[in-house]
Order: structure tokens, then C-alpha cells, then sequence
């Protein structure tokens, strides 16, 4: 496997097992939903560390591997997510 594959591979099965977990904890885990919406702000971090990565990987990079798009995909997919939910929270408190 090339050495270029790798990060953007484990970075992609990282996020999906993150999500995953995710889905688990909201779905089967106890009532509180404040223990999901904790782990998908981790999640979020976690994915602006794979932004910051993917910029010096992908954009900089002389070859461009396809697989950086994917991950920097479920990266903004997850942030925009998380700044979708603080807005509904945000917009319901003042309503």
C-alpha cells in the first residue's frame, strides 16, 4: 500500500467509526442526549485536526490523492452538522 493512502485511509475508518459510535450512544445509550452532542463536539474537533492535516496532505501536496477528498468530506459534513445543531439551539432559546 502506498505510503500516500495510508493517512487518508486510517483518517476516513476513524471518522466512520466515530460516527458510527455516535449513532450508538444517541441510539441505544441511556436518556441524555447532552452524552451524544458532548462526543459529536469531540467528533468535530477531531475532524478540524483532519481539515488541518488534509491542508498540508492534499492542497500542498504536488500528487493529489482522491482518498483526501472523502475525508475532508465527512470532515465539513460534521462540522456544518455541529454548527447547524448550536444554531437550532441557539435560535429555539430566544425564540
Amino acid at each position: 500500500m502506498y505510503k500516500s493512502i495510508i493517512i487518508p485511509a486510517v483518517a476516513i475508518f476513524m471518522q466512520l467509526m466515530g460516527f458510527i459510535h455516535l449513532y450508538l450512544i444517541y441510539k441505544n445509550g441511556n436518556s441524555h442526549i447532552p452524552a451524544a452532542f458532548i462526543e459529536l463536539n469531540f467528533l468535530a474537533a477531531f475532524n478540524a485536526v483532519v481539515l488541518l492535516i488534509a491542508y498540508f496532505f492534499f492542497f500542498k501536496a504536488a500528487s493529489k490523492t482522491n482518498w483526501w477528498v472523502v475525508s475532508i468530506g465527512l470532515s465539513v459534513l460534521t462540522i456544518l452538522f455541529l454548527i447547524i445543531t448550536y444554531s437550532i439551539m441557539f435560535f429555539s432559546k430566544y425564540k
